[in-house]
């Protein structure tokens, strides 16, 4: 079970038994509701999901009324209200300290700033009224205990925006669900804004993702047609004509496929691809970029001088209308690298990363959570905390780089 939704039922727990039941009818009932709330919270699997379905449950008002019975059991008329002046056995401070235990679990954390605000504001509450129902009301009026939800929303997403790369198409649907979960306030608008990211992060993600496809289906096309017509001229030196021949094919059909996309690129979008290459955004993938740390915020990527390669071949030998011998004729100034290799390269970039990034929360966290042996199989966990609609918008909006194995 999760150690934050154990820490709130048995937060629950702790309120009951603040004051003995003195009716054994009243412990019984006490008793068998604390049984079907630990059978509840071995349903949850999600700290996220915990009091959205603990309220739709009727466990939450069932709680309420079994603490109203137990501080009114002194009182002259049982189920009445206390007579004026008459202080209620279990004051609204001791009500509220049944929050207590999962305050103090989340404090461990170090991180969830939004939250121990969330649940302090609860604790003040203490300081507003002495009645009791009052303070009930305060809670619901002003959705105190939905806020320690959409609160933790904020210490999840804000490290991970945080910690994320803002180019990469992600990060805009990151921000998206970010902004829209915060103007929650109850289940059913969580439902319905989950309902809707579906399709607006996929129309989203489409139009980010489109022109870098394009851009890098050119370019390595492109590349492909010079890549073979090297191979042309090397078969053909050493005098092996069916080779140097089968390049040659191979160098024209990938020229000719290249030109056909860059034709459906102007008359689909009216861009060309100069247009592509020059967004900020498209850059990182036609330079094979790759993650040093997660989520992205540093990678290392090829040399600039890459697009330098990739527009010389399109712009001054793929798009010209050259005859098949004067392409073949061809040769390119520019160096098209398959990967860095200069010395220590590696060592010397994932340390730069790692200084530079440590300093964030989200990775503060990751090492926390590997320090105590939390960690999965390398997830998550953070993501793992937001539940079902965070991991079903980033498996939506995880894409492997086609160049990462140049």
């Amino acid at each position: 079970m999760d150690e934050n939704v154990k820490a709130m039922y048995q937060g629950f727990f702790s309120g009951l038994d603040a004051v003995p039941a003195k009716d054994p009818e009243l412990q019984k009932k006490i008793d068998d509701w604390k049984r079907r709330m630990e059978a509840f919270a071995g349903t949850i699997t999600n700290i996220a999901d915990f009091y959205p379905k603990y309220i739709d449950s009727g466990l939450s008002e069932e709680c309420t009324t079994l603490m109203t019975q137990l501080y009114m059991q002194d009182s002259n008329t049982g189920n009445a209200a206390p007579a004026s002046g008459e202080k209620p056995v279990i004051s609204v401070k001791n009500f509220l300290e049944q929050y207590r235990a999962a305050y103090e679990e989340i404090k461990q954390a170090g991180y969830r700033k939004h939250t121990e605000k969330a649940y302090e504001n609860i604790f003040a509450v203490a300081d507003r009224t002495d009645n009791l129902l009052e303070a009930q009301i305060i809670l619901e009026q002003e959705r105190m205990l939905w806020k320690i939800v959409s609160e933790d929303w904020c210490d999840v997403y804000e490290p991970i925006i945080e910690a994320s790369d803002p180019l990469f198409p992600s990060y805009q649907s990151l921000k998206l669900v970010y902004q829209s979960y915060l103007a929650c306030n109850s289940e059913e608008e969580m439902n319905y804004h989950g309902q809707r990211f579906e399709r607006q992060i996929n129309i989203l993600t489409q139009r980010e993702l489109r022109p870098w496809w394009f851009a890098l289906s050119i370019a390595l096309i492109a590349a492909d047609a010079a890549g073979n017509r090297s191979e042309f001229w090397i078969w053909y030196l050493k005098n092996e004509p069916e080779k140097a021949k089968k390049k040659a094919t191979a160098a024209l059909m990938a020229r000719d496929t290249c030109r056909r996309m860059l034709q459906l690129l102007k008359e689909s979008y009216g861009l060309t691809y100069n247009d592509l290459a020059a967004d900020k955004h498209v850059k990182p993938f036609l330079l094979a970029a790759v993650n040093l740390v997660l989520r992205g915020r540093y990678k290392k990527a090829l040399p600039p001088a890459q697009l330098d390669y990739y527009a010389e071949i399109i712009n001054e030998q793929i798009i010209p209308d050259l005859g098949d011998y004067e392409f073949l004729m061809q040769a390119a100034r520019s160096v098209y690298y398959k990967k860095y290799e200069a010395a220590d390269y590696d060592d010397k970039i994932l340390r730069i990363a790692n200084e530079n990034s440590g300093h964030l929360t989200y990775y503060k966290y990751q090492e926390a959570l590997d320090k105590k042996n939390e960690a999965k199989d390398g997830g998550d966990k953070m993501d793992e905390m937001h539940g079902a609609p965070f991991r079903r918008v980033t498996r939506n909006l995880v894409h492997h780089n086609p160049l990462c194995g140049l």
